[in-house]
């Protein structure tokens, strides 16, 4: 490979690496906008509502796709470490190490038995509504 070979290629290589970290920011700047935007509509609008977004289409907030998975509370976990942990439901090596929802859910008659309210070591967080965009269809105008 020559000099001018390599010097092309580093300059190519930097323009490259310059424009892709560019856009990286951008991304970034609008990921965060479009947060904020996201957050403001999704506490203005009610659930099926539409808003039209100027020509671009329809702004629409639509329920959950589906519930989000149980997930299993710190606070109950060490409030009831001996009980889940004399049932099997963990295992203890150097460090405790949490045990699944699955593995509670499966035995929650045996975790009440023990004095473990299930509710107090597991928990469901909240499902948020999504916003989609409807594109307005270009026949229409």
């Amino acid at each position: 490979m020559t000099t001018d070979d390599r010097e092309r290629q580093a300059r190519e290589f930097a323009q490259v690496e310059l424009a892709r970290m560019e856009a990286e920011q951008e991304l970034s700047r609008l990921t965060d906008r479009a947060n904020e935007l996201r957050a403001a509509l999704v506490a203005s609008m009610t659930m099926g509502e539409a808003v039209d977004a100027g020509g671009l289409g329809w702004v629409v907030m639509a329920p959950p796709s589906r519930r989000p998975a149980m997930r299993v509370r710190d606070d109950g976990l060490e409030k009831y470490r001996e009980a889940i942990a004399g049932l099997g439901l963990t295992e203890q090596v150097t460090t405790w190490t949490r045990p699944k929802v699955s593995d509670l859910r499966a035995n929650a008659a045996a975790l009440a038995a023990h004095g473990v309210p299930f509710q107090e070591v597991v928990y469901e967080p909240q499902a948020t509504p999504t916003l989609t965009i409807v594109p307005r269809d270009r026949e229409d105008g």
